[in-house]
């Protein structure tokens, strides 16, 4: 894990707490968690997505998880009162059966609270995928409103 990282989210918190959409991506996973890290040393909440989600899934019916996805997730990060919340873990929001598109999702979620999303694609410029090409849950995302850190 890098320092350096550490602070680049640190500046960064304060620079989209003034955007409507407030978005950090931190694509660091493959040298530490930095992202989980600056939630730990920050008191801040630290959600593992996949976990959360799929503890509240398991008990809607398949063909009802789509209809409630979306707010599912919104309970989740609203049960939280701090303003900024740290994001990892969230492959599961890519799931086709889900139909959503995650990066809409986490961006409408980032109107009222920071979140700093701990990236695990890939990043080149300003596009983040997930996923290879021809997988099923490939996908290729341009962000223009969030901030970036690698």
């Amino acid at each position: 894990m890098n320092t350096h990282f550490l602070e680049q989210i640190e500046n960064s918190i304060s620079v989209v707490s003034e955007r409507y959409f407030k978005q950090i991506f931190v694509y660091d996973y493959i040298n530490g968690n930095s992202v989980k890290t600056f939630a730990e040393t920050h008191s801040l909440p630290y959600i593992n997505v996949n976990i959360e989600i799929s503890r509240i899934l398991q008990d809607i019916p398949v063909s009802r998880r789509s209809f409630r996805i979306t707010e599912v997730f919104q309970q989740l990060i609203d049960k939280y009162h701090d303003d900024v919340i740290c994001l990892d873990y969230y492959e599961l929001l890519f799931d086709n059966s889900l139909e959503i598109d995650p990066m809409i999702l986490i961006k409408n979620n980032s109107r009222y609270k920071t979140l700093i999303i701990s990236w695990r694609g890939k990043i080149i410029g300003d596009t983040l995928t997930h996923g290879e090409p021809g997988h099923p849950e490939y996908k290729k995302f341009i962000v223009q409103d969030a901030i970036i850190i690698k």
